[in-house]
């Protein structure tokens, strides 16, 4: 196991290599014969690492970090110079780090990943050739913007895979089933909050032996798939769901809504087709209470995962995990500078979620190492006037590294472990403080 000072250079030294590499394949260029064709200041690789560089929310405040001799370039020249690239050239750089550190994520629930996939909204500026990303948000008004679909690894902090939907075609249930089918790591358990509670999604996961937690409405809601279905008088419980989903609308169905569950869609499924007109779904619903700021309410979610290996708790402690997509989305927009693209293109777009995404990973996994080490342990020991438990400084740590990555002669690894490791915040389990709202 490399040390942590040998990590930081081994993931600097990769998302370098594979930035030139990608660069130099002429694939991940729009029209290598003609862009890159001539001797130019900017070079392919120096305008693919402008993507990793930028830390502003606004590449107009500020020029990334460029080679000295390329210090005078102007901001047009660098705008034009990156619709030139392909996101390809960032997908590729993404998976590849992906690939080489994935052995560094250990963290499981008894053994299970626990994977989350959550939309996210990114505005962008209109494309007067493209009007595909306006469309209607999730807030009610309409306006441009890409959906970010990402499949997200929440007790080792990192992103897995990605799919972008422009504004006017956003559907995040055809990107979680795109996104579930494409995972072929270790096994795994779905995690999804509302809005993604389709019983044709629940059937294809069963189908294909994805195993899922997703939260739905609950039974006091009227679009609840609970409604009709036969569950206990307690507050809370644990049950079987068994139903049979099907096409028919007639007579026999609506005298056993218990039992069936009409499809009014089911001319979009491929499933029903052939005569095919029933499809046996089987599931768990769990339905606990929960309080938050005083208030009580209930949580439910339907599950696949077996009675006999996942207990109440577990599928209560799985869904509470979900939050960490949340925060994800905070720190990639507010620290490492995705809140506001830099582009309008569809290419630059994509492009730039992914390079943003490919750093969210390396800092993540340089905090999961460092905070795993016996160092760190250590200081956390020897803290003076320690009262709480520590964790290592995030925001601190993505300025460091970041430095580290681009400023050549700041830090060497030595000196940013260093930092790092001395650098903390007081953990405060159980901290609760009461949303504040502006009046």
């Amino acid at each position: 196991m490399p040390s942590l000072n040998t990590f930081c250079n081994l993931q600097s030294a990769a998302l370098k290599r594979f930035i030139k590499e990608e660069a130099s394949n002429s694939d991940n260029l729009l029209h290598p014969d003609s862009d890159f064709s001539r001797s130019r200041r900017l070079s392919a690789v120096d305008l693919a690492a402008v993507a990793y560089q930028t830390e502003d929310r606004s590449i107009n405040r500020s020029l990334p970090i460029l080679p000295d001799s390329l210090s005078d370039v102007s901001l047009s020249a660098i705008s034009q110079g990156r619709q030139k690239i392909r996101f390809l050239l960032y997908s590729h750089v993404f998976y590849r780090m992906n690939d080489l550190f994935s052995s560094e994520d250990d963290k499981t629930f008894h053994g299970w990943r626990l994977l989350s996939v959550d939309g996210s909204e990114l505005s962008v500026s209109p494309d007067g050739n493209d009007m595909s990303t306006y469309g209607g948000s999730k807030k009610g008004s309409k306006h441009h913007f890409y959906l970010a679909n990402p499949l997200y690894d929440v007790l080792n902090h990192v992103y897995l895979d990605l799919v972008m939907q422009p504004g006017s075609q956003k559907n995040e249930d055809s990107a979680f089933l795109e996104l579930a089918q494409r995972y072929e790591g270790e096994k795994a358990i779905f995690i999804c909050d509302r809005g993604y509670e389709a019983l044709m999604t629940f059937y294809r996961l069963n189908q294909t032996d994805k195993h899922f937690v997703i939260r739905i409405k609950d039974e006091s809601s009227s679009t609840s798939i609970l409604k009709h279905y036969p569950t206990p008088d307690t507050e809370e419980y644990d049950i079987p769901f068994d139903v049979t989903l099907t096409c028919k609308n007639n007579s026999h169905v609506k005298a056993n809504w218990e039992t069936y569950k009409y499809i009014s869609s089911y001319s979009k499924h491929p499933e029903f087709q052939n005569g095919v007109t029933e499809l046996p779904l089987h599931g768990r619903v769990v339905r606990y209470k929960t309080v938050c700021e005083g208030i009580e309410s209930f949580i439910t979610l339907f599950t696949n995962l077996p009675f006999d290996e996942f207990t109440t708790e577990d599928l209560c402690e799985i869904y509470r995990l979900r939050w960490q997509i949340e925060l994800s989305y905070r720190d990639i927009k507010e620290r490492i500078g995705l809140k506001d693209v830099h582009g309008r293109k569809k290419e630059l777009v994509i492009g730039e979620v992914f390079a943003k995404m490919t750093l969210y990973n390396l800092y993540s996994r340089i905090r999961n190492k460092v905070e795993n080490s016996q160092e760190f342990a250590e200081r956390c020991r020897n803290a003076m006037k320690r009262k709480w438990e520590q964790k290592a400084d995030y925001a601190f740590l993505i300025t460091a590294v970041h430095a580290f990555l681009w400023d050549s002669g700041v830090y060497t690894a030595d000196k940013l472990i260093n930092l790092i490791l001395h650098k903390t915040q007081s953990v405060r389990p159980g901290r609760a403080d009461k949303r504040k709202k502006k009046r």
